[in-house]
């Protein structure tokens, strides 16, 4: 009897371990299921959140890198207008010029200018004009129109003679005073107004035949006073920092003698050296700024 009943008991015990194992068994199976769950939904989710990331990251980088252009350019303002304050822009201060008339030279003519300022407005420009043109050399287009009007007549040893001039020689000496209109120019730059006026001393040169003596031709020669006084109107501007343009008009008054004559020319063409009457002028000059 004992031994059915021990042998009943263990049949029991095995029962119901066999059922706990069971029940054991289906738990630990929902229960992965569960966790394989939730790691599939924090995977969704990081993958989720990667994906926000990639989408807002380039906007992100775009506004960094423009408010680092502002910030860039707002520095670069900052460093120039502190050197404007601490180091003043440097302003070139000139005194004085020396020019030349280019035109000049084709009239047979070195045309050499030296201005100076006196005031900060006024400026005094002496020119000298040194002369030598002969018929084949490089004025001789300007002597050609200088005798278009009739020979020159010339009294030499008692006699007159007339003959057209071959050679032109001399010197002159002119002078300007220049006013700077404008209220921020300051010279010897910038728009000007002012007086002119200018000595001329010339020799005409021409070759006679002396018919008396037989002896071939003899050199004549008359010399020119000119006197030239009027006003003028100009302006001067600079380039490549020391070089400069200076451009004027006007009119003048000028006055030729012969000195062997007792008054000035008169009926003279006004192209002619010798012409004695009202002109209008223009002339350009460059140089240099010092």
């Amino acid at each position: 009897m004992k031994k059915i009943k021990i042998i009943a008991m263990l049949l029991f015990l095995l029962c119901v371990s066999t059922f706990a194992l069971g029940q054991n068994s289906q738990l630990n199976d929902e229960l992965v299921e569960v966790k394989l769950k939730l790691v599939d939904s924090k995977l969704q989710l990081i993958e989720t959140k990667l994906e926000l990331f990639e989408t807002t990251k380039y906007d992100k980088l775009g506004e960094i890198d423009s408010l680092i252009k502002v910030l860039d350019k707002k520095e670069k303002n900052a460093i120039r207008l502190s050197k404007q304050k601490d180091e003043p822009a440097f302003e070139y201060n000139y005194k004085s010029a020396f020019l030349i008339n280019p035109a000049k030279l084709f009239e047979g003519t070195i045309f050499l200018s030296y201005e100076r300022n006196i005031t900060d407005k006024f400026s005094i420009d002496v020119a000298f004009l040194g002369t030598y043109v002969t018929k084949n050399g490089i004025g001789r287009n300007y002597m050609e129109n200088q005798f278009n009007d009739g020979l020159v007549a010339s009294s030499y040893d008692n006699s007159m003679y007339y003959y057209n001039g071959e050679m032109i020689t001399g010197w002159g000496i002119m002078a300007e005073g220049k006013n700077y209109l404008k209220h921020k120019s300051k010279a010897p730059l910038g728009l000007y107004a002012g007086p002119q006026i200018m000595y001329r001393r010339v020799n005409i040169i021409g070759r006679v035949y002396d018919r008396d003596e037989n002896s071939g031709y003899k050199d004549v020669t008359d010399r020119l006073d000119i006197i030239r006084g009027g006003v003028l109107l100009g302006i001067k501007t600079k380039f490549a920092e020391v070089l400069c343009i200076d451009i004027n008009i006007g009119g003048v008054m000028k006055l030729s003698k012969y000195t062997k004559e007792s008054s000035t020319t008169k009926y003279k063409h006004w192209k002619s050296i010798d012409y004695s009457g009202i002109l209008p002028t223009i002339n350009i000059k460059i140089g240099i700024l010092k």
